[in-house]
């Protein structure tokens, strides 16, 4: 096994039904952990190298992973991307793997363990980043996430939403697992002195019209406001409400209402 300072233990014998007098080769196990398959030249077979199913047990057990497989591009024009590729654990602050895609396809491949919640953001200069939030803490599915990531270039009028942005229900103050986003934003504007932004705060149509464009107001704000005490000048940002009027999804589902509820950034 590997510790948590990467350093492998001493091989062990697993034991009947794995290990035999014969040769058993290539163990491999599933991603939720509850089954192996090895090969193995062992009597009984069809001859050679069989290969065989078993149950794991809880003492040869590993945690169970998921992946993500995934290739990085340009929006407009489908180029593959060598991009920084960045999972944050949201409750810990912690980036937990760090990866470069590839620079002739654009692909990586990452582990993601359940139990976890995660922030997912994919860098590269001249672009707006990727974020997106991945909560696996009440996960029943191993499946991978097989996907293509699209860059946007970082140009005026191109935005993007803010997935690991923060709020208390029906506060406006943010919460300290809002900080790693914010301080990619921060960083951008730093990285990038020519740009100005706008930030849009939009809600669900749960409460009054007024409610809704004051609470999308007010976090808003609570985004302006990071980004001034990070040192980005006052000129280079303003905000907007726009409460529940420019919904992307139906506020019939709660799924749709959560992402009803975003914060986004707009190059102006």
């Amino acid at each position: 096994k590997k510790d948590e300072n990467g350093e492998w233990s001493k091989a062990k014998n697993l034991g009947s039904p794995v290990n035999t007098k014969e040769n058993e080769l290539n163990i491999f196990i599933s991603m939720d952990a509850s089954k192996a398959w090895i090969s193995s030249d062992r009597e009984g077979g069809k001859g050679g190298f069989d290969i065989y199913e078993l149950e794991t047990v809880a003492s040869i057990q590993p945690e169970p992973v998921v992946y993500v497989k995934g290739r990085v591009v340009d929006q407009i024009t489908r180029k593959p991307l060598q991009a920084l590729v960045e999972l944050t654990n949201i409750d810990k602050q912690e980036i937990v793997v760090s990866a470069t895609s590839d620079p002739i396809n654009g692909s990586f491949f990452i582990p993601l363990y359940p139990g976890v919640n995660y922030a997912f953001h994919i860098n590269k200069k001249g672009y707006l980043f990727y974020s997106e939030h991945m909560n696996l803490i009440d996960t029943l599915s191993y499946r991978p996430i097989n996907k293509t990531f699209e860059l946007t270039p970082l140009q005026k009028g191109n935005s993007f939403v803010l997935h690991n942005i923060f709020f208390d229900f029906d506060k406006y103050t943010l919460k300290p697992s809002s900080y790693t986003e914010l301080e990619l934003l921060a960083n951008m504007l730093k990285n990038n002195p020519e740009i100005h932004i706008r930030i849009n705060g939009h809600t669900d149509n749960v409460g009054s019209d007024d409610y809704n464009r004051q609470l999308s107001e007010n976090r808003a704000r609570a985004v302006y406001n990071y980004l001034m005490q990070e040192g980005i000048d006052a000129d280079r940002l303003t905000y907007k409400s726009y409460g529940a009027t420019k919904p992307v999804s139906s506020n019939d589902t709660p799924e749709g209402r959560a992402a009803n509820r975003r914060t986004e950034i707009e190059i102006l």
